[in-house]
């Protein structure tokens, strides 16, 4: 990362004329903090804290924010001065990207072990952000400036770079299995940047899931059953801590980042699974994802229907791509989890998105699995009419 180069302030103070001398002001940019009304507390992905100290240090510290659309952005700061002679007072500002302006305010000389600072106070912009739009800002300007004669001249000190967020309202209030988390206003803001009807930000949102490549906050990728077939996070915390996970967790992740924008929608998470389907020869009950590829029918005569057998009839084959793994570990399960918004249905695990079930099955499952109580094998047919799904329906 490039350190900023700091600027120097030359100011002639004029004293009698047997005394006079020169000084030369040297200011630098300390510590810089958002605050103030609408402001969003960020939580770290990896702990779950939040972020609640500066957000831009001198030393290297850099701490994103986020203000729900509506508000104005409010920031406090630091400035360090290194001459012999101090000004009591001086007056600083801040000109923020898009005109979003921080006013000028007198800023009081303090010190502590020997370093002396001018503080300006939490202050305004003097523009709010515009109500009801995502925006995203990977690297928001604030050109700071500092006048010595009350306003009358200004020099700039230096120009701090900040990750800064806003969404569409204030998010939905968090719970256990829902928290502000930084890559969930990263990837949120980012896809849905200009756009303002709950169904425009619930798609661009989904736009991350669609090319199965996804990615945290510092670029770390996550995965869907890259790990184990069995095992994996099955909650948004844990996959944030773990970049692994199942279904559970990636239908999760979705969903929180509709909520983080603050649009609600009640039963939006399904849990499917296969009916109890009986046959003479026993219980269809299991989804085979795509792709599969289907042999000689070995015994078409024993289980009608299923003329399958797994063991020997079908070989997986490359299919339906998961969150950053071709060929997810898991291709057959006993049920699945995915997100439904306005009718819509959304799998967030393989990029699918599907106007009802029925063409959900056809674009992601090859068939359906039985278990032969008889013979103690398992067959598998293409025939997505011998059996269905059942769904309950949660709020997440």
């Amino acid at each position: 990362m490039k350190h900023l180069l700091l600027q120097l302030i030359s100011v002639w103070v004029f004293l009698p004329a047997a005394n006079a001398q020169d000084f030369i002001y040297s200011f630098k940019v300390e510590e810089v903090k958002f605050a103030g009304v609408g402001s969003i507390s960020i939580r770290e992905d990896s702990n779950c804290k939040v972020y609640n100290i500066a957000n831009w240090r001198s030393s290297g510290l850099r701490q994103p924010a986020g203000y729900a659309s509506g508000n104005a952005l409010a920031a406090s700061a630091k400035f360090e001065i290194i001459c012999s002679e101090k000004p009591d007072s001086v007056w600083i500002r801040g000109f923020g990207q898009d005109t979003i302006n921080l006013p000028s305010k007198v800023a009081r000389l303090t010190s502590d072990s020997g370093r002396f600072t001018y503080n300006y106070p939490l202050t305004v912009a003097g523009k709010k952000f515009p109500s009801g739009i995502v925006n995203y800002y990977d690297s928001f300007q604030i050109r700071w400036e500092v006048s010595l004669d009350n306003g009358l001249h200004w020099t700039l000190i230096d120009t701090t770079k900040h990750k800064l967020y806003v969404t569409k309202s204030a998010p939905m209030p968090e719970n256990p299995y829902y928290l502000h988390f930084h890559t969930l206003l990263e990837l949120s803001c980012k896809n849905a940047k200009g756009q303002s009807t709950d169904s425009a930000i619930i798609n661009s949102c989904f736009e991350e899931f669609t090319d199965n490549v996804v990615q945290n906050y510092k670029g770390q990728n996550f995965t869907y059953y890259a790990k184990s077939p069995y095992f994996g996070a099955n909650n948004l915390r844990e996959l944030f801590q773990q970049l692994d996970g199942v279904c559970y967790s990636f239908a999760e992740f979705f969903i929180a980042m509709v909520k983080i924008q603050g649009i609600s929608r009640t039963n939006n998470y399904i849990n499917f699974y296969s009916g109890i389907c009986p046959y003479p020869c026993g219980y269809a009950g299991g989804l085979v994802v795509k792709n599969w590829d289907f042999g000689t029918k070995s015994d078409s005569l024993s289980c009608p229907g299923f003329p399958y057998v797994f063991a020997t009839d079908v070989t997986n084959a490359l299919g339906a791509a998961g969150v950053g793994n071709p060929e997810p570990l898991g291709t057959i399960f006993a049920n699945h989890q995915i997100a439904k918004l306005d009718g819509v249905y959304y799998d967030a695990c393989y990029g699918i998105k599907a106007k009802s079930m029925t063409e959900y099955k056809t674009m992601a499952m090859a068939g359906w699995m039985l278990y032969d109580t008889t013979a103690g094998i398992q067959r598998t047919t293409t025939d997505m009419t011998k059996c269905d799904f059942t769904e309950t329906i949660e709020t997440y």
